[in-house]
């Protein structure tokens, strides 16, 4: 198919007796002169962009054609672009997407976990809370009875506290269990101003269904036996911290 206009110059070939270019996509004002003058609207068809003689059409009319033509083909071009970059973000949207997904699900465990046990460590069971602090109650009561102006409370034990932002896993000599925060380890290893063959009251114990060690070296000099006014157990002190044993359940150590 032939484009653009039709050269002038043709009109110079004075031999030329046919001359026949429809069904093109010409464009512009059709030459005349010589042997042009001879050709007919026949021989330029369906080229709705020539103008002038002998086709009816006004060159005007051709210009206004041909910049519509013009303007729809931006359009075109422009449409294509649009279309182009479209699918081109949407891809690249979708691969980082996926990217993400991914990379997220191979750390969703361990993110999960962490921040599991974060929650976990936020705070212990109140009720092991409250028990700790009668335990140190207890402790502190029986070494007021030989030391009966110093304030026992604040010296022994000083990380067991009444804020109830302070985590009692965290407190010295308290061991909790990873997943259910609950207490499981005891150890007694400061001088807690008792007086001499004071006695350890196991009942005390009994909120802490998970305890299963009690360590007593902090306080081998000063305890004289251990009871339980519940159970009704009761064991000398000298027994004791012959060697590590098992009372109900608990492992006792010096």
């Amino acid at each position: 198919m032939l484009h653009g206009n039709i050269h002038r110059q043709l009109t110079n070939l004075t031999s030329l007796a046919v001359f026949n270019v429809s069904y093109n996509n010409l464009s512009g004002l059709i030459p005349q002169g010589r042997q042009f003058d001879t050709f007919n609207d026949m021989s330029y068809l369906s080229n709705p962009l020539l103008c002038g003689l002998p086709t009816k059409r006004s060159c005007e009319e051709a210009k206004k054609s041909t910049e519509e033509a013009d303007n729809r083909g931006r359009e075109d071009d422009l449409d294509m672009m649009v279309f182009y970059w479209t699918s081109a973000s949407t891809y690249v949207t979708a691969l980082i997407a996926q990217f993400l997904y991914f990379s997220s699900s191979k750390l969703l465990n361990p993110l999960t976990l962490l921040l599991g046990q974060i929650h976990v460590y936020k705070s212990c069971i109140e009720e092991e809370r409250k028990a700790l602090l009668n335990l140190k109650t207890y402790l502190a009561s029986e070494g007021s009875r030989q030391h009966h102006h110093f304030p026992t409370f604040d010296y022994i034990l000083h990380t067991w506290t009444n804020d109830t932002t302070s985590d009692c896993c965290k407190w010295e000599g308290v061991n909790c269990t990873l997943t259910s925060a609950q207490v499981n380890g005891l150890a007694f290893l400061e001088y807690m101003y008792l007086p001499d063959k004071a006695l350890l009251n196991l009942s005390l114990m009994h909120p802490f269904e998970e305890l299963r060690s009690l360590n007593l070296s902090g306080a081998e000099y000063q305890f004289g036996g251990l009871f339980d006014d519940v159970e009704g157990n009761f064991l000398a002190i000298g027994f004791c911290f012959s060697k590590a044993f098992l009372l109900d359940g608990i492992s006792v150590s010096s």
